[in-house]
């Protein structure tokens, strides 16, 4: 039996003295049974070879009664250990035997693990920036919806300098007759991406509230009503400067 060590794919180091196998790049660590063992060894011994069956059972099992299945399952517990879940390590050939396909060698490669982990890392921070891209464009199309209303509400609240009709001529009286919009009964603002909303509020007739002179209804409102509270007071607050007062 083989009692060197020997690394398998430059990825699992095999110990036939203490019967281990472990992954270099991991944590993983497995004490296999000395039959486990010698049948990694001989198919390691023959890499690229087709090492038949009977071989394997005379050599390993002695002829033992049942050992042609004890090295189906002996072979399928290795390819476990080994990573081997397509089957392509330690290949089948029906009727046949088994053939290893694996570089098999008594050093380490340490250029070819430091080339391993450069991909890894370069592969763990190309995700990462995927990932953040996507939250980026994510977030960007969430708060879309709700951006014009916001800068809307902060042209509203600190500047009257966007409001049109400024005609502060007309009489409170004068409010609820005919359609004519004027100062009081409509106010207009302008929002820093160039939006124009207008709200025009006549007398006891149901508010009218516009988007670039399009008149929004139905579910479409909802996502004003802050902007549309902010402009109705604006309408209040100048209808009760415009009231006469009272002596």
């Amino acid at each position: 039996m083989e009692t060197e060590s020997f690394y398998i794919n430059n990825r699992f180091f095999t110990d036939p003295t203490t019967n281990i196998v472990k992954e270099i790049k991991g944590a993983n660590e497995t004490r296999l049974e000395p039959r486990l063992m010698l049948l990694l060894c001989i198919l390691s011994n023959n890499e690229g070879k087709v090492v038949s069956r009977e071989f394997l059972i005379k050599e390993i099992w002695n002829d033992y009664g049942g050992a042609d299945e004890g090295l189906t399952q002996a072979v399928s517990f290795l390819r476990k250990i080994i990573g081997d879940q397509h089957k392509e390590i330690i290949e089948t050939v029906p009727k046949k035997g088994y053939i290893l396909h694996a570089t098999i060698s008594k050093y380490i490669n340490e250029e070819e693990i430091t080339i391993e982990k450069t991909k890894r890392s370069l592969n763990t921070y190309l995700i990462a920036m995927l990932v953040l891209a996507v939250l980026i464009v994510g977030y960007f199309m969430l708060k879309k919806p709700f951006s014009k209303t916001s800068s809307t509400l902060l042209q509203v609240t600190s500047t009257a300098d966007n409001i049109e009709n400024k005609d502060k001529s007309v009489n409170f009286p004068d409010l609820s007759k005919g359609d004519e919009e004027n100062y009081l009964n409509t106010v207009t603002t302008i929002d820093t991406n160039g939006e124009k909303y207008k709200l025009v509020m006549i007398g006891d007739r149901r508010p009218k509230f516009y988007v670039n002179d399009k008149l929004i209804t139905g579910e479409m409102l909802e996502r004003y009503n802050l902007l549309i509270d902010k402009l109705s007071k604006e309408l209040w607050a100048r209808q009760s400067d415009s009231k006469p007062s009272v002596k």
